[in-house]
Formats: structure tokens, C-alpha cells, sequence
């Protein structure tokens, strides 16, 4: 069951910060929160923004100790609402409309169920995205420093890709191989953003803002966010596949 309240009401203008040429900056608002079919606030669910006239950019935030999230400086724009959480069935909702000075009001109910595993959906992706840039801030606006956005291609367990923050918040990954990607940030103290399944066509460059609120006590987190990083092996040295047999012809009954 989703439960949806879409509103809206005169606001303010988000604190501005100067725009220059970031294509992904804007003026338009949104907030809600997200409970389960209980009632109860739900913590630590991943929402992602995608906007329906420019595939090159993507918002993701997740929900506080409360249940509740929000977007500032969003461009104006129809945009297709994701959400996701270990344990819940995800949502989609589209398309919501972002127009300042207004300010959209989300509010959704997850149901509770475990979606099954997925991998590549055999969409035709070829190619290369050159360049993903993106900034990554805490629930304050404040960047986060040496943060770090993990891109892992799905069907590909070695194309692993890592992008880490400057202190103004800032990261770039170059040349990551078109593709289904799970898109995850690690940072101490903030719960960890998720984006599962994202496509990535081939493109010159893909923009990415990340809000993260500060981790709760009472957040169990994600079971991926527990387990180590994937590293993948380098090959062996050009003799040791030779000893490797050997050892094991020697052991052999």
C-alpha cells in the first residue's frame, strides 16, 4: 500500500549558493516523510530525485531519526520520486512537480517485504560515461569532507569505482563503462545514501547532489553498509598459478 500527500505551499527561496554553470542547481524545495503501514517513522530510507527533462542528473537524500527528508536547490522540473529501504518494498511516484517559490510536500507509506534480487536488466548500455561529478553535503548543508561515493556495475563484480570529496564537498569519477550501477556513499557519522539499479547510459557527463542526515543511535543501517568493501584481486604473479598446482598435487591423497 502507498500512502501519498502531495501539497503545496509559499515558502522562501532555499539559501542560495551562487549557481555559476552547475547545470544541477536550482531554486525549487521538497520535504516529507516516510512511515511504514504501522505508522511508525521509518529511518534511513534512501529518496531519489530524478528529473524527468535531464537524465544527466540525479538528487538523493535519506530519511532522518523522524522519518523525515528534504531537497533544497532543485532545478524546476517533473521529477520521478524513488525510494528504497533494506526490508520494504521500493516505491516510485511520477511525475511530482517541483515550481518555486512553492514547495512540494511528499509523504509516503512503505510496506514491508523484500523485493527480489536483480541485475542487469539486459538494457543495451555501451560506451562510456567520461565524468560524474557531484557534491555531497550533510543534513546541515555542510560539505563532507573525504566522503566517498562507491559505483558498482552490476554483472561486472570488478568494476568497482570510487569517488572521494574535497572540502568543499566535491568529487569526480572519470570513464566508468555504460551500465547498471549501485551508487552508495560511505561517511562517518551520516547515514549511507543508496541509488540500486541506476542506469548509466553512455554520456559526456552525469551530475549527482547527495544530503546525507547525521547517523541515529537507534538505526540499525543497511546490511551492505556492514559488510567490507569490494576490492578485486590483482592476477596472480606470472609463476604462482604453477606453485599453486604444485602444492596442491602435493597434498593430494
Amino acid at each position: 500500500m502507498i500512502g501519498l500527500l502531495l501539497a503545496a505551499a509559499a515558502t522562501p527561496a532555499a539559501a542560495a549558493e551562487p549557481p555559476g554553470a552547475d547545470p544541477a542547481w536550482g531554486r525549487g524545495q521538497m520535504r516529507g516523510t516516510v512511515v511504514g503501514t504501522d505508522g511508525n517513522a521509518l529511518i534511513g530510507i534512501s529518496i531519489v530525485l530524478l528529473p524527468r527533462s535531464n537524465p544527466h542528473i540525479a538528487y538523493a537524500t535519506s530519511t532522518d531519526d523522524r522519518g523525515r527528508y528534504g531537497f533544497d536547490n532543485l532545478l524546476t522540473d517533473r521529477y520521478q520520486v524513488r525510494t528504497e529501504g533494506q526490508g520494504f518494498l521500493p516505491l516510485l511516484k511520477e511525475p511530482v512537480q517541483v515550481q518555486p517559490p512553492f514547495r512540494a510536500i511528499i509523504d509516503l507509506e512503505m510496506e514491508a517485504g523484500q523485493e527480489a534480487a536483480q541485475q542487469d536488466d539486459g538494457e543495451d548500455l555501451t560506451g562510456m560515461v567520461r565524468r560524474v561529478e557531484g557534491r555531497f553535503v550533510d543534513g546541515k548543508g555542510q560539505p563532507v569532507l573525504e566522503g566517498s561515493v562507491v559505483f558498482r556495475r552490476l554483472g561486472h563484480p570488478e568494476d568497482i569505482f570510487y569517488g572521494r570529496t574535497d572540502p568543499d564537498g566535491y568529487f569526480v569519477v572519470h570513464d566508468l563503462p555504460a551500465g547498471i550501477y549501485d551508487i552508495a556513499t560511505r561517511s562517518p557519522g551520516l547515514i549511507p545514501l543508496h541509488l540500486l539499479r541506476h542506469p548509466l547510459p553512455a554520456m559526456e557527463s552525469f551530475h549527482l547532489r547527495l544530503v546525507a542526515p547525521p547517523y541515529p543511535l537507534s538505526f540499525r543501517g543497511w546490511l551492505d553498509d556492514l559488510l567490507p568493501a569490494e576490492v578485486p584481486m590483482p592476477p596472480p604473479f606470472p609463476r604462482e598459478a604453477e606453485w599453486q598446482r604444485d602444492a596442491a598435487d602435493d597434498t593430494s591423497p
